[in-house]
């Protein structure tokens, strides 16, 4: 008599997952290949600790975000089962993005570092300017800069384009700033690089700064100090050569600087000025005497004398034009004006001009002053 005897299987079925992988994922439909070295009757899956899924292969299957691991089981003919396990990662989210520089302010220089703070540590960022060239940062643990450098005057903008390692990109952060490396420019209408037949001369300038705006002027005459000052009328001077330096700061601290160098040779007519005394009280009368000197040689018979006085709120209170008798070479005459200080008149010092002119030009302008207490 003949007997058949069939082989017994108690071996599992080896299995292989093609996918996913042991890698990071930028979507959540994730493919699940997988195959064995036997048929297998059933076929199962588990995502994350969940109930079995049953399912013929190949599939997909959704992911959530972040840290996962699929068990695959599968049953051969003879009822043999085995496991098999990936550890994957389900990242959808772009870098988070914070410009740290530059801010939205004006720079004083045209090299402006860009420094980018990002959550993830690996993958790539670039710095896109006004919207063309596109630079590479460098990143220091998550901290991703570069400079940018040779910006010209005015407004900019960057953008920053984060990817991470599996090509997440965030490019929704923008700022915009202003760069404004120019000082102000000064330009000097008066004095010129001429010879003023007097004592005085008018400072005329401009300064002009359109980003930053100007913030301080001032002059230094023949190398002195610093003065605060606008356009103004500078009394008194020296005979001779003399220079002025006029300076303008811009409000983020440019400063810029205009010399002009002119000279001073009054003509030989001139006055003296004085009041009949230092300090008066409301009410009281003030004299102001011009003395008028002839030292050319020739005769002047229509000079005239013009005093202003104005009090210390800058308000014109006295003016008054006054004729000069005639003069012979080598005369000197006096000629006076007088008011009355009004009852309620302001306390304070008060300042006083004199001018001498004649209908063709202006001879000399003399200054001195007065309180009131």
């Amino acid at each position: 008599m003949n007997t058949d005897y069939a082989a017994l299987d108690i071996t599992p079925p080896t299995i292989t997952i093609q996918s996913p992988t042991n890698a990071t994922y930028s979507r959540t439909n994730i493919e699940l290949n997988v195959s064995a070295n036997e048929p297998i009757h059933t076929w199962q899956y588990s995502l994350n600790g969940a109930a079995n899924v049953s399912f013929t292969p190949n599939t997909t299957f959704t992911a959530p975000e972040g840290a996962n691991s699929i068990v695959v089981t599968a049953n051969d003919t003879a009822g043999n089962r085995n496991t098999a396990t990936v550890y994957f990662t389900i990242d959808t989210i772009p870098p988070t993005v914070r410009i740290d520089s530059p801010t939205n302010i004006t720079y004083a220089q045209a090299s402006v570092w860009v420094n980018v703070t990002l959550n993830e540590n690996s993958g790539s960022a670039t710095v896109q300017l006004d919207g063309a060239a596109n630079y590479s940062l460098t990143n220091f643990s998550g901290n991703w800069n570069y400079q940018l450098t040779g910006l010209s005057d005015g407004g900019h903008t960057v953008r920053i384009h984060a990817n991470d390692s599996v090509g997440n990109m965030n490019s929704t952060q923008t700022v915009s700033f202003t760069v404004d490396a120019t000082p102000p420019t000064i330009t000097i209408q008066s004095p010129t690089n001429t010879t003023y037949q007097a004592t005085y001369f008018n400072l005329n300038f401009t300064a002009v700064d359109a980003l930053s705006g100007v913030a301080w002027t001032g002059y230094s005459l023949d190398g002195g100090p610093n003065v605060t000052s606008g356009n103004t009328t500078l009394y008194e001077n020296a005979n001779g050569s003399h220079r002025i330096t006029v300076y303008a700061n811009d409000s983020i601290g440019h400063m810029n600087s205009n010399t002009v160098y002119f000279t001073l040779k009054p003509l030989a007519i001139f006055l003296g000025l004085a009041t009949d005394q230092w300090s008066y009280g409301r009410g009281n009368r003030v004299t102001i005497t011009a003395n008028v000197t002839n030292s050319d040689n020739v005769s002047r018979n229509n000079l005239k004398v013009n005093f202003l006085v104005w009090d210390p709120n800058a308000v014109l209170v006295h003016n008054d034009t006054v004729q000069v008798p005639n003069l012979n070479p080598g005369d000197s005459k006096s000629v006076f004006t007088r008011f009355t200080l009004s009852s309620n008149a302001t306390l304070g010092n008060y300042t006083v001009k004199a001018k001498l002119f004649d209908p063709v030009k202006t001879y000399d302008i003399k200054g001195t002053g007065f309180q009131v207490a």
